[in-house]
């Protein structure tokens, strides 16, 4: 099962490695209620930014980061509840197993 978690780790990874500074520009774009196009000049030239842009600029990447932190824990948070599910089931039928035997 941890391999299955590390899997879909590496494949989110991957992903938001190759869509990562579109998804910068984009978020970019909407923080500063400007074209995608307009952005994406913008980005080119980080150092010419000043002041709220640059601000909303470090927060599309902050925002980029929690995006792909979300997507990278979502398949370790299952494996906990997959894990927690099957010690629920041991339980129970560890109290069957009890519940039968007592009646014979």
């Amino acid at each position: 099962m941890f391999t299955v978690v590390m899997v879909v780790n590496l494949i989110a990874e991957s992903i938001m490695m190759f869509i990562g500074g579109k998804a910068v520009v984009f978020i970019f774009s909407k923080l500063q209620s400007i074209s995608y196009q307009t952005a994406s000049n913008l980005s080119a030239d980080s150092n010419a930014m000043k002041g709220a842009m640059l601000s909303n600029y470090i927060s599309a990447y902050k925002w980029v980061n929690i995006i792909t932190a979300v997507i990278t824990f979502m398949p370790l948070f299952s494996l906990y509840l997959l894990k927690i599910s099957q010690l629920i089931i041991v339980q129970l039928k560890v109290k069957i197993k009890k519940k039968h035997c007592s009646r014979k």
